[in-house]
C-alpha cells in the first residue's frame, strides 16, 4: 500500500516562487546589462541572491527523498541524517539570500537618497547589522554542534557530541528579519509618497514597496510553524510547509528588489501601457525638461538673483554636474561661464531627483556663483 506523502506540495511550494523569483532577476540583468549597460554592486548582490535562492529550492526538492513530507515512522535513520543535513546546508543558503537581497534593496535606494543626510545614515546603519547579524548567525548554525558533523550524526550524539540549543537563536534570526523588513519599508515608503510624480507612477512604486509586507508576514508565519513544529512528533510530515513558506519569503523578496529595475524591458515589451506610467512628453515640467518629474531635495541660498544670467553689474557663473542614480553611466559635468571674473563672493545651489521616461533616475547640483561686479 502506497505511503501517504505531501512531497508535491513542497516540490509546488518551492518552485513556484522560483520562478517568479528567476523571471524577475533575469528581467533585472537584461535591462541593466544590455539595455541600460550599465552594473553596480546592488546588481551584483542580487544575481548572488537568485543564486542562493536556487540553492534553497533545489535542497528543499531533495530533501523529499529523504523523508520530506513523509511520516517519520516510514522513515530510515539513514534517510533522516541525510534529511538532517539538508536542512544544514539550507541554513547557510537561507540567511545568505536575505542578507544580500535587502543589502542590494538598501544600496539601490542609497543612490536615490544619497543626498538626504538622515535617509543616507539610515541605510547605512541597516547595512552595518545585515552584515554582522549575518556573520553572528552563520557562524552559530556552523558551530553550533561540536563536533560539526553531531549536528546531523545520531552516532556523534550518542558518543558525547555537544549542541548548543538553536532556539534562542531561531527566535533572533526570526525576529530581526521581520523588523528589517519593516525597517526597510518604513524608510523607503515614505519618501516614495512625497515624489513629484503621476499618480499611476505613485501607486506602481508604493504596491511594488508594500509587496515587502508579504516578506515580513511569511518570517511571522515561518517563525510560528516552526515553533509549533517543536513540539511535533512526526516532525518530517508537519513541517512540510515550512520550506513552502521560506521559499516564498526568499522568492518575493528576490522580486521587490528586481522590480524598480525592470522598467526599460517593460518599457520595450508594453510601451503604450508603460507611457500610461509616465508623465506626458509632450509638456515640458516646471524645470524646462521635457519628459521627467522632479523632486527637489535641498536648497542652499545665497544671495545670488536670476538663474544662471547676469543681473545688472554682477557677473554670474553657473556650474551643474549630472549624475546617473540607475548607475547609467552618463554622468555629466558642464561649466556655463556667463562672464568671467573674480573670485567667488556668494553662491547659490539646488539639488534634485528626477525620473525620466526611459527608466533613469537622475540626480543633479546645479550651482549659481557671483563672481563679482562689473565696474561701470
Amino acid at each position: 500500500m502506497a505511503t501517504q506523502s505531501r512531497a508535491v506540495a513542497i516540490l509546488v511550494g518551492n518552485i513556484v516562487p522560483q520562478v517568479f523569483a528567476t523571471l524577475f532577476s533575469l528581467a533585472r540583468v537584461y535591462s541593466r546589462a544590455y539595455i541600460l549597460r550599465t552594473w553596480a554592486i546592488d546588481d551584483w548582490l542580487i544575481v548572488f541572491s537568485w543564486f542562493c535562492g536556487l540553492a534553497c529550492t533545489i535542497l528543499s526538492c531533495v530533501a523529499t527523498k529523504y523523508g520530506a513530507g513523509h511520516h517519520q515512522a516510514n522513515v530510515s535513520i539513514a534517510a533522516a541524517q541525510i534529511n538532517i543535513k539538508i536542512g544544514f546546508i539550507t541554513l547557510f543558503f537561507y540567511h545568505s539570500v536575505l542578507a544580500s537581497t535587502k543589502i542590494s534593496i538598501c544600496l539601490f535606494y542609497l543612490r536615490i537618497f544619497h543626498p538626504e543626510r538622515r535617509s543616507r545614515y539610515l541605510i547605512y546603519a541597516c547595512i552595518a547589522t545585515l552584515v554582522i547579524t549575518f556573520i553572528a548567525f552563520t557562524f552559530f548554525n556552523i558551530f553550533q554542534c561540536s563536533p560539526i558533523a553531531a549536528y546531523w550524526d545520531f552516532g556523534l550524539k550518542a558518543a558525547g557530541g555537544h549542541c548548543t540549543d538553536p532556539i534562542p537563536a531561531f527566535y533572533a534570526a526570526g525576529i530581526y528579519n521581520i523588523l528589517s523588513e519593516v525597517f526597510l519599508i518604513a524608510i523607503i515608503l515614505p519618501r516614495v509618497l512625497v515624489l513629484k510624480i503621476t499618480r499611476r507612477q505613485k501607486t506602481a512604486l508604493v504596491t511594488v514597496v508594500s509587496v515587502g509586507w508579504l516578506v515580513a508576514i511569511a518570517s511571522i508565519i515561518r517563525v510560528v510553524r516552526i515553533s509549533k513544529l517543536l513540539h511535533e512528533e512526526d516532525k518530517t510530515w508537519a513541517s512540510y510547509d515550512t520550506t513552502i513558506w521560506t521559499a516564498v519569503e526568499i522568492d518575493v523578496g528576490i522580486v521587490c528588489a528586481c522590480a524598480p529595475a525592470i522598467k526599460p524591458l517593460l518599457n520595450q515589451l508594453i510601451p503604450r501601457f508603460m507611457g500610461t506610467l509616465t508623465p506626458n512628453s509632450s509638456g515640458w515640467n516646471r524645470y524646462g525638461r521635457k519628459g521627467t518629474y522632479d523632486h527637489r531635495l535641498s536648497t542652499r541660498k545665497g544671495n545670488v538673483l536670476g538663474s544662471g544670467i547676469e543681473m545688472g553689474s554682477k557677473r554670474v557663473q553657473r556650474i551643474t554636474s549630472e549624475t546617473d542614480l540607475t548607475g547609467h553611466g552618463k554622468n555629466e559635468f558642464s561649466e556655463v561661464r556667463i562672464k568671467g571674473g573674480a573670485e567667488s563672493t556668494d553662491a547659490e545651489s539646488l539639488e534634485e531627483v528626477r525620473g525620466g521616461d526611459d527608466g533613469t533616475i537622475m540626480r543633479t547640483t546645479s550651482v549659481l556663483v557671483t563672481t563679482g561686479y562689473d565696474d561701470k
